[in-house]
């Protein structure tokens, strides 16, 4: 009888602490709750949601718990954070670890957004970041280079080795840039057609898929102009925001005028949301503008993600298109933007659907591998885009494409 109480006891306190900890935590479980709900409904990978996170824990800790192991892409935020992240100086960057100072770091300038803070201070692709804010660079204060309020940098044209080995530089030069914003940068950078001497070639540089009307207007000018060169270049290393209306625009004057009507991509949703898939195919308007060529030479970068990828996947099976530079990122996903109800603090952003080719196949879950790999490293010289002496750009005059013969013998 006495162990009967006891067990009683014990189960009426665990039932209590139980009830306890719900009440502790309501505020956490009531939007993991509403974060489970809804993931489960439009997450593409609902199927893979893992049981085992903690519905106790802190929405943002529940949440990467919660996603399929592989996914690379979801996220959640928190207040302004979104906002606080969209807002950059514009830079983009690699870092070089010093031999002669083991714990420094150098910055190289890879791309500046235009319109950016960045770009109006002045700066350019190519130049080295020699210390930021007064300070040396290491691996805990380049981000220093991301965002914050206005940054004062010193700058110099090229590093290269002295006689005894160690890094040295040119004259630096002080730059101050204003603080980071949200800013919008124009999707068409340049076009051009260049004479190489073996050919012209076209070449056309897309910061992203946002076109304007304007933008558009151009580009159909330079894609029935590019009709009289040897190659058409297009350049999609600094492209990672747009949409698959855009891609599936530029696409439709790249693909071979033939393929007008012809399916360009599938967007699929999960069990829950078939009615929101969706066929895009190549504009029979735009294709009136087609480049007419059975090849594209496409430069690339681990930036190149999202629709930029399936202007690739979606012109690979009516075309060759050759991939110059470094792998892609891979994203093959669509992200949506949902806010929490149940408190306003949090949004989450699950990928809800998946890029599919007109064969209904997703090839690029691991990004795109080059067919020719070039990297900017070590204390190479980087030129503007554009630059004929520009490493991806100079490779693409001057790449030549497997034969069927020399493909079948790989």
């Amino acid at each position: 009888m006495k162990q009967l109480v006891i067990l009683a006891i014990a189960v009426s306190l665990l039932a209590g602490c139980a009830e306890n900890r719900e009440t502790e935590f309501k505020y956490r479980t009531d939007v993991n709750d509403w974060i489970a709900e809804t993931m489960q409904d439009v997450y593409i990978w609902n199927n893979e949601l893992r049981e085992s996170a903690n519905r106790f824990a802190e929405p943002d800790v529940y949440f990467e718990n919660l996603i399929y192991a592989s996914d690379k892409f979801s996220y959640i935020t928190t207040g302004n954070e979104a906002d606080s992240l969209s807002a950059s100086y514009g830079i983009a960057y690699r870092t070089y670890s010093m031999k002669s100072e083991s714990s420094r770091i150098l910055a190289q300038i890879t791309a500046v957004a235009d319109n950016s803070p960045a770009y109006k201070a002045g700066l350019k692709r190519g130049l080295w970041v020699i210390a930021a804010n007064d300070m040396k660079l290491n691996n805990n204060n380049v981000t220093f280079l991301d965002r914050g309020g206005e940054l004062k940098l010193e700058v110099a044209d090229s590093v290269y080795l002295d006689d005894s080995g160690n890094e040295t530089w040119t004259a630096t030069e002080a730059v101050t840039v204003g603080a980071s914003e949200i800013f919008t940068e124009p999707a068409l950078h340049m076009d051009t057609i260049y004479d190489t001497g073996n050919g012209k070639h076209s070449y056309v540089v897309l910061n992203n898929l946002n076109l304007t009307d304007n933008d558009m207007e151009t580009l159909k000018k330079a894609f029935i102009a590019s009709r009289e060169c040897n190659r058409v270049i297009l350049d999609l290393r600094t492209c990672d925001k747009g949409d698959m209306k855009q891609a599936t625009a530029i696409s439709s004057m790249i693909a071979p005028e033939q393929q007008k009507n012809q399916i360009f991509t599938i967007i699929n949703h999960n069990g829950n949301n078939k009615d929101k898939d969706t066929v895009y195919t190549f504009s029979e308007q735009l294709s009136a503008y087609s480049i007419n060529k059975d090849e594209l030479f496409v430069l690339t970068s681990a930036t190149t993600s999202g629709a930029a990828e399936a202007i690739i996947n979606g012109l690979k099976p009516y075309m060759n298109v050759y991939i110059i530079g470094s792998g892609t990122a891979g994203k093959n996903v669509i992200l949506d933007k949902i806010n929490c109800p149940v408190n306003t603090m949090y949004t989450i952003h699950p990928a809800v659907a998946q890029i599919c080719d007109k064969d209904n196949a997703s090839l690029f879950p691991n990004g795109f591998a080059p067919d020719s790999t070039i990297t900017e490293r070590d204390l190479m010289p980087i030129y503007e885009l554009g630059d004929t002496r520009e490493s991806l750009l100079n490779a693409a005059f001057v790449f030549r494409p497997k034969s069927d013969e020399e493909q079948q013998q790989d």
